[in-house]
């Protein structure tokens, strides 16, 4: 029997601060972030202190939201894997834009925005100038087959990990196989004609997407503080001109024990757009493991957007939700009432809640 094994929803308001500690020594962390720094820092220093390692870090996507803590934790802990999605050109170039047109002309935090464009268009480049010294796993559909493939993850040894969909992940505590289970939805890289020639004369460059999203990271990089405003409303007058919206990525990931019979897993997914074909391939994808999903965590805070009923599994009994205080939207009603109709008990958690711990095994202090 595994002694221990506990998850936590930490109170971040809106964002993603996920914890799990499996057996006495196995630290998990799934997204790392609030919209407000300080926020996040209080609660890494309240909730790990004294924890020096943390075994495996996953950023589910790149908005600040859900890592905005990562400096700290490799600052401040040794951080032995970090797992993120992967994502093709095309994808950085729809994410660099996504991010400018979250930004807008509200956030005074220029430096931090940079980053965050760092970090989309070379997350290890980003990492090493933050000097992690940890392994990186980047999850894709690599076109490799899998069949019921269970890898050591505490075995793996090199320092970029390509980690295909599907792939097992285990650990063994207290003779205990526990395994952690990525998923990155795969969209398709379809280069948008109009959009990219648009973007290629503001920027004076080819049309090819190399080049385009090299142009794009070093034009934001250089932006002054004067010149952001009208960058921005450039920006969205192309993208609203030429584009229909967004495909927004998010890694998802199950964790749970590598057992058939118990109903005490957990499906993490950060902001995935959880309707329509996206919720079948993520269906398909954790077919082997569904009818052990106990708790699932409300992607992107509840909005109504990113739901549908059918991601209530048949044997969820528990669902999370992390909210600011207030908001019009995070999470909307009709989510909540689908929720609560499919029979489970839904856990809101703002700033100002104390943590959820989800006990698995042993009572938690």
């Amino acid at each position: 029997m595994l002694k221990v094994a506990e998850r936590y929803v930490y109170p971040v308001g809106h964002g993603g601060f996920h914890g799990e500690k499996i057996g006495n020594d196995f630290y998990f962390i799934f997204d790392c972030g609030s919209k407000k720094k300080e926020t996040i820092e209080k609660a890494i220093d309240k909730y790990y202190q004294g924890i020096n390692n943390i075994d495996l870090l996953v950023i589910s996507h790149f908005h600040d939201d859900h890592y905005k803590g990562l400096k700290k934790l490799i600052r401040e802990k040794k951080v032995k894997k970090i797992m993120i999605p992967f994502l093709a050109e095309e994808q950085k170039v729809n994410a660099i834009l996504g991010s400018v047109l979250r930004f807008g002309e509200n956030d005074d935090n220029l430096d931090a925005f940079k980053e965050n464009i760092k970090m989309i268009y070379d997350t290890k480049e980003y990492l090493d100038e933050l000097r992690y010294e940890g392994q990186i796993l980047i999850v894709g559909n690599f076109k490799e087959k899998i069949e019921e493939s269970v890898f050591g993850l505490e075995d793996l040894s090199i320092d970029i990990i390509k980690i295909q969909n599907g792939e097992k992940l285990k650990i063994i505590r207290d003779n205990i196989e526990w395994i952690y289970m990525p998923f990155n939805l795969s969209i398709e890289a379809s280069k948008n004609v109009l959009l990219y020639n648009e973007l290629s004369n503001l920027l004076g460059v080819q049309s090819n997407v190399d080049d385009l999203l090299t142009a794009l990271k070093n034009k934001i990089v250089a932006l002054e503080k004067k010149d952001l405003s009208k960058f921005y409303k450039k920006i969205r007058e192309i993208y609203e001109e030429n584009s229909g919206e967004i495909n927004e990525y998010s890694l998802c990931i199950y964790s749970g024990p590598y057992l058939k019979n118990q109903k005490v897993g957990c499906l993490y997914t950060g902001d995935y757009v959880a309707i329509g074909k996206n919720l079948e391939e993520l269906k398909k994808e954790y077919r082997t493991v569904l009818k052990t999903i106990s708790w699932v965590q409300i992607p992107h805070h509840g909005l109504k957007d990113n739901f549908s009923r059918g991601l209530i599994f048949e044997s969820v009994e528990n669902c999370f939700i992390n909210i600011p205080i207030k908001s019009k939207h995070h999470p909307d009603i009709s989510v909540v009432s689908d929720i609560k109709n499919a029979g489970c008990q839904v856990y809101k958690v703002n700033q100002l809640s104390e943590p959820i711990c989800l006990v698995i095994f042993k009572m938690c202090k």
